[in-house]
């Protein structure tokens, strides 16, 4: 070993590999993991295809079990084919395993908040912690969630320990959040709120990604918003 380091170019030779090779192939292991982590527009738009035609599947098959059933009556028909709080909550899940796509994150989950005139009155979907719900009481009090009702514009906090408005109810996990408004027209209609137990799930980067995912399912969840107020009004008349 001595004989090998005393000559000039076994020491430029060990120079070299610990200076360049072994800073490079470190640095390309770490940029190929980071590669296989990064999704292409082609990728997330076949996964926003697979989750959509899923919950469109569901229906179709609840449209064909009414069209072989004997019912006759045009209101028991429509109301049979028409589940829009069941529509809401496969959406809301579809939308949860697109986030989950997009972060790379399995553990991110989901949660739909209808509003009403500037207020939080209603969870309309759950999608994990063990369908773990917050109370809208408190929710309206003081969160994140109420935050964006009332400015209107999304929050991502990459630690919500540094945050002083997370509403966090008992047995929550929750380390980072994702809350955006849904609006129609001018007024906010719902609010969903994703959450992970990992610090930094949700990037600032990204956030147009989210948007635009987001836009595909608000439209859906939206009509089904219509429908259900369409069955509360015939259920009245």
């Amino acid at each position: 070993l001595k004989i090998c380091l005393s000559t000039g170019w076994m020491q430029v030779l060990l120079i070299l590999i610990g200076a360049i090779v072994i800073p490079l192939t470190i640095y390309y292991i770490i940029e190929y993991n980071e590669y296989r982590k990064r999704k292409t527009g082609y990728e997330i738009l076949l996964y926003l295809i697979s989750n959509i035609g899923k919950v469109v599947e569901k229906k179709r098959h609840r449209f064909r079990d009414i069209r072989n059933s004997n019912l006759k009556s045009d209101v028991a028909i429509f109301r049979r084919i028409t589940k829009p709080v069941e529509q809401i909550s496969q959406l809301c899940q579809s939308l949860c395993l697109m986030m989950q796509f997009l972060t790379n994150n399995k553990e991110v989950k989901s949660t739909l908040f209808r509003c009403k005139k500037g207020e939080i009155i209603e969870t309309m979907a759950v999608c994990g912690e063990d369908e773990l719900k917050a109370r809208i009481t408190e929710l309206n009090k003081r969160s994140l969630a109420k935050q964006v009702l009332v400015s209107g514009k999304s929050i991502i906090a990459s630690n919500i320990d540094n945050e002083v408005n997370f509403y966090k109810p008992k047995g929550c996990k929750t380390k980072s959040v994702y809350i955006h408004p849904i609006y129609e027209g001018d007024e906010v209609l719902f609010i969903v709120c994703f959450t992970s137990q990992q610090k930094n799930t949700f990037k600032k980067n990204d956030i147009r990604k989210y948007e635009d995912i987001i836009e595909e399912f608000s439209n859906r969840i939206m009509l089904e918003s219509h429908l259900l107020v369409l069955l509360k009004q015939n259920k009245n008349d």
